[in-house]
């Protein structure tokens, strides 16, 4: 009891039960109470032809510790150089969740939680999606408004960019992930900020030189 049992066709076609109760039947075999616990059908769902060739089996597994835990812990990402500057938030597919920033390059946000723990839960059937406010996310974001499917989209991320002609980029992006199409099971804020601060001290430069024409007192 507790052990893993799963019906596998292949490494996108799967679906595993937890052992909730075995029972001896008679003439030597056994019946087993099993309950759901997760599943992938990324090489496709419905039934499978009864015909010879098309086998399945069926994987044993010691009991994976505990149920799975979905925790967005959320994180300000921000980032300020010269030249080109990005922040970013990546939640990957193996349940992890990665920031990005120029200066820093890329490390995890939360060793100890994020995204799903065990993270041998991941990707399966979990989706996400990200809404943001603020300034415009870089072209190079994935959709917003939107659930994603981690068997669709690899490592979906959303950013933040500014150059020397832009200066300085806000968006708040909250993230959220669900099960299937079922209820989001959690939810972080992620604050990102670029600030590609040349231009903007040219331009304060600037603005100092001509109030100082202008008014002669400007000090």
């Amino acid at each position: 009891v507790g052990d893993i049992v799963t019906w596998y066709s292949s490494d996108g076609r799967w679906v595993a039960f937890e052992i909730t109760s075995i029972e001896t039947a008679p003439t030597d075999m056994y019946k087993w109470g099993v309950s759901y616990v997760i599943h992938d059908e990324l090489d496709g769902s419905g039934d499978i032809p009864s015909a010879a060739g098309n086998d399945g089996i069926f994987r044993w597994s010691r009991a994976l510790s505990g149920e799975p835990s979905v925790t967005l812990s959320g994180e300000s990402i921000s980032d300020s150089t010269s030249g080109n500057s990005v922040a970013k938030v990546i939640v990957n597919s193996d349940g992890t969740v990665d920031k990005f920033v120029t200066t820093g390059g890329l490390s995890q946000i939360d060793t100890a939680t994020d995204w799903v723990r065990p993270d041998a839960f991941a990707p399966g059937a979990y989706e996400v999606k990200a809404t943001a406010t603020g300034d415009a996310l870089d072209v190079s974001s994935d959709p917003t408004g939107t659930w994603i499917a981690f068997s669709d989209t690899f490592n979906p991320e959303w950013s933040v960019r500014s150059s020397g002609a832009e200066g300085f980029k806000l968006a708040t992006v909250t993230i959220e992930i669900r099960f299937s199409d079922g209820a989001v099971l959690d939810s972080g804020v992620y604050p990102l900020n670029s600030d590609a601060f040349r231009l903007k001290f040219y331009q304060q430069g600037y603005r100092e030189t001509y109030l100082r024409r202008i008014l002669p007192n400007y000090v």
